[in-house]
């Protein structure tokens, strides 16, 4: 409050725009609702595969642009130059290589240069692409089945020229490096090599297509994953769950941990799910350092979003990794430079995936305004910022924080990817009822 009034500040520079402003003792805040058509080429950024690294601490996402996403203890080594359509990781996790539509190989960290064959004329797309137990090497299968070699991957065999009922859609080798499977949309497993048969979903009818095959460390068996993300395991592969049966369609790949005991999941979007002992690395303890606090009150506010949220009878947020990794670069410009909010219609036309819509929360607090109750109940207070926390235009979240000075910084971004469908926005909410969040934690700067 400033003089006992709440002052409001329409956007006139952008259209569907709406910025509201209160000034209040020790705390800022800020709100805004930008809707943008999707640009053309957007649509070539979205996920497309998904490798863990070897001892679980974290996995990489690979973008259909090339651009690889890191996350966890997964390191950084390149992003691609051209589209995508496979990634293989080096048995350490120092190197990777991204692999081409067209066939081309680019390598990168330890990643040896095995070459590519963007040369060739190939008669279908690469789908899928797997390492050789040395790492040397590379398997790449394309869309037909048919089969190239790399380094010291050898050819067994393959369905390129066969009369397929439906197109192949993944590799895996053998522990020894002497053969691989390969998968089917409809499930159908073709062995070559040393890989034995061990049953596939070939006749059966499936919710949705199988998008990808993998193999634990030991080999001697296979898990296959639909569009929908169910699991199917053969052999020596244990099942840790699946989110099948909930209707999903926009699953594109897993990836197992090196020792077999849980796998991560991705959709299209870049939403990641975690089973098994595969699970996003947890923050370190408060005494560790600021890093903790930060990451601790950005749950505790997202955890308070979606329990209001639940109240009203709304679908809880989704997480999402990219909104995060924005929204806390954005509190942290705003606590060296000052509070005011981002351009949206730049950060829309910078995701790697497309957005419908962004809406931005945007707020500082001090002393007894510094923690997550506080920051959470006057962005609730606030018909604006309400509005944004419980909107069905929005199905995604991402929240950063920065803890500087004693102050803490909060940015909660918005968004609604286009893969969950048409916008469905239901406007301005009341602030009742409300949650009795007394017992809840609150963490501050």
């Amino acid at each position: 409050m400033e003089n006992g009034t709440l002052q409001r500040v329409h956007d006139s520079a952008r259209t569907s725009s709406r910025i509201a402003r209160a000034l209040l003792v020790g705390l800022l805040l800020l709100a805004a609702l930008v809707f943008v058509a999707p640009s053309s080429n957007a649509l070539a950024s979205e996920i497309i595969d998904i490798a863990a690294v070897p001892g679980g601490s974290g996995y990489w996402q690979l973008h259909e642009n090339g651009n690889v996403s890191s996350h966890g203890g997964a390191p950084f080594h390149g992003n691609g130059k051209s589209r995508a359509a496979a990634f293989a990781v080096t048995p350490d996790g120092g190197g990777y290589w991204i692999i081409g539509a067209n066939g081309g190989v680019e390598a990168f960290g330890n990643a040896a240069d095995v070459g590519g064959f963007d040369h060739l004329q190939l008669a279908s797309g690469v789908v899928d692409a797997a390492t050789t137990p040395s790492g040397a090497g590379i398997w790449i299968v394309a869309g037909d089945g048919g089969i190239f070699t790399t380094g010291d991957a050898q050819f067994f065999g393959s369905t390129g020229g066969m009369q397929l009922a439906g197109p192949v859609v993944g590799i895996a080798p053998t522990a020894s490096g002497n053969g691989y499977w390969l998968v089917a949309e409809d499930g159908g497993i073709f062995t070559f090599g040393d890989a034995a048969y061990l049953g596939s979903m070939g006749g059966t009818t499936l919710d949705q297509d199988v998008i990808a095959i993998v193999t634990a460390s030991h080999g001697v068996g296979y898990m296959m994953i639909a569009a929908d993300g169910g699991v199917f395991t053969f052999g020596a592969n244990d099942f840790h769950g699946s989110l099948g049966g909930q209707g999903r369609t926009d699953v594109v790949g897993i990836a197992p941990i090196l020792d077999g005991t849980g796998y991560f999941m991705t959709t299209i979007t870049g939403a990641v799910f975690g089973f098994g002992s595969a699970v996003a690395p947890p923050p370190p303890t408060p005494a560790q350092g600021k890093e903790t606090v930060e990451n601790t009150i950005g749950r505790e506010i997202f955890d308070r979003i979606n329990t209001d949220r639940a109240l009203r009878g709304q679908p809880p947020y989704r997480w999402d990794t990219e909104l995060a990794d924005v929204a806390k670069s954005w509190s942290a410009t705003m606590s060296s430079t000052g509070f005011r909010h981002s351009n949206l219609d730049v950060v829309i036309g910078n995701l790697s995936t497309i957005h419908y819509t962004l809406g931005e929360n945007i707020y500082w607090g001090t002393g007894p305004h510094g923690n997550s109750a506080v920051a959470h109940q006057t962005l609730m207070d606030s018909s604006g910022h309400r509005t944004a926390i419980l909107e069905t235009a929005y199905t995604t979240l991402g929240i950063g924080i920065v803890c500087t000075g004693g102050r803490v910084w909060v940015t909660e971004l918005f968004g609604h990817p286009s893969i969950d469908g048409p916008v469905n926005s239901q406007g301005w909410q009341p602030r009742s009822p409300q949650v009795d969040f007394s017992a809840t934690p609150s963490t501050g700067c």
